[in-house]
C-alpha cells in the first residue's frame, strides 16, 4: 500500500472561468489601442512645444490603468468640470475598481474562443 496522502487524494476540480463577452473584447482592446495612441502622442507633445506630452501621459494612465485608486480619485476630481467625458470614461469601465472583470476580459483576450 501507498501512504502518500497526496497520492489517495481526490483529483480537484477547477470552476470555469467566465468567459467575456465580444463587446467586453472589443472595449478592453480599444483601450488598449488608445492607451498606445495618447502614448504615442505624449512622447511627441514633449518633443514639441506646441503640444504638452503630460496630458496625453496622463490619458495613457487612464486606459491602462482603470482600476487604480489614483485614476478614480483624478475622475471624482474630473466630474464637475468635464461630466460629460467622465459618464463616457465610466461606461467602458474606466475607474470602476472592478479587478476581476478587467482580468476576465484581459483573460479573454488572450484565450479566444474558437
Amino acid at each position: 500500500m501507498n501512504s502518500d496522502p497526496a497520492s489517495t487524494a481526490e483529483p480537484v476540480e477547477v470552476p470555469p472561468v467566465d468567459t467575456p463577452s465580444r463587446l467586453q473584447r472589443a472595449v478592453a482592446l480599444l483601450r488598449f489601442a488608445l492607451g498606445m495612441l495618447f502614448v504615442g502622442l505624449g512622447i511627441v507633445g514633449s518633443l514639441l512645444p506646441v503640444i504638452q506630452g503630460w496630458i496625453f501621459f496622463l490619458l495613457a494612465l487612464v486606459m491602462f490603468f482603470p482600476d487604480h485608486p489614483r485614476v478614480e480619485a483624478i475622475l471624482l476630481k474630473a466630474t464637475p468640470r468635464f461630466p460629460h467625458l467622465v459618464r463616457i470614461l465610466r461606461k467602458i469601465g474606466v475607474g470602476t475598481l472592478d479587478t476581476p472583470r478587467i482580468a476576465k476580459i484581459l483573460i479573454g483576450i488572450q484565450h479566444r474562443d474558437e
